[in-house]
């Protein structure tokens, strides 16, 4: 059910550019793929993304041709399994800080024998039964993608333990909350936080199979992003909405 490869893409040098959908709203993934967006993100940490509503919000973004992720709210195997089995092209793990955390990660996303998911073909990614079981394990394995957000303090030391972990494909870097961990709340551009940025990207040029990706605000945050080598870059859907409110009310009232 999986619409588009990023793996593929990604593995061809590509730099994609997603929506990080924060409010339960079918219409802006509606928007985003008609943006021209290259796929979304249903956030289920800090948005509205609730389990009952992935499948919807995944279908819509099928519909029009893009790929949809999830980036879960915890390290719940069971909360990743729900969000493949809605049919979700890829995972974003918060708050990884360890090794261990990498390796649940891999082993809740794929079957065995390299991990530990559960299946199902009643569920719609494995098609309601109506695909063929070895062609779904097969597509699941060559078309997720898995991505590690580094967003810790504490996962700076043991990057290279992380990094070592296989079949992840990214790692995310985000930037508040390491701001935050490190002592710097909102100050992504403190020179420790830059460092801890560095160190991942350094992490990330030494591996043979990571990429880097990142959050960006605003066309400046992207630029930067892609110059450091990010071949993911996200925008917040509610913050462009709500800065875009605020500049136009701005301008009338001025």
């Amino acid at each position: 059910m999986m619409t588009g490869n990023v793996r593929a893409r990604l593995g061809l040098g590509e730099t994609l550019y997603g929506l990080l959908v924060k409010m339960p709203s079918q219409a802006i993934i509606e928007m985003c793929a008609k943006a021209g967006f290259d796929l979304t993100v249903i956030d289920c940490e800090h948005g509205a993304g609730e389990t009952n509503e992935l499948e919807h919000h995944i279908r819509a973004a099928e519909s029009f041709g893009i790929p949809a992720f999830v980036r879960i709210g915890s390290h719940s195997s069971i909360e990743t399994l729900r969000a493949l089995d809605a049919g979700a092209s890829g995972i974003i793990v918060p708050h990884v800080v360890s090794k261990e955390d990498a390796v649940k990660a891999v082993q809740s996303v794929y079957y065995p024998p390299v991990g530990k998911r559960g299946l199902a073909t009643s569920t719609r990614a494995g098609g309601h039964t109506l695909v063929d079981i070895q062609e779904h394990i097969k597509g699941a394995e060559q078309n997720i993608t898995v991505i590690l957000q580094i967003e810790d303090g504490e996962a700076i030391s043991v990057l290279n333990e992380i990094s070592n972990v296989n079949h992840v494909h990214m790692l995310f870097i985000g930037i508040n909350d390491l701001s935050l961990s490190l002592g710097y709340p909102g100050q992504s551009d403190h020179p420790v936080v830059l460092s801890a940025v560095e160190k991942i990207i350094a992490t990330i040029k030494q591996s043979d199979h990571l990429l880097l990706g990142a959050i960006a605000q605003n066309e400046q945050e992207a630029r930067f992003w892609k110059e450091k080598g990010a071949k993911m870059i996200l925008f917040p859907s509610t913050y462009l909405f709500a800065q875009k409110l605020l500049q136009l009310v701005d301008v009338l009232k001025s």
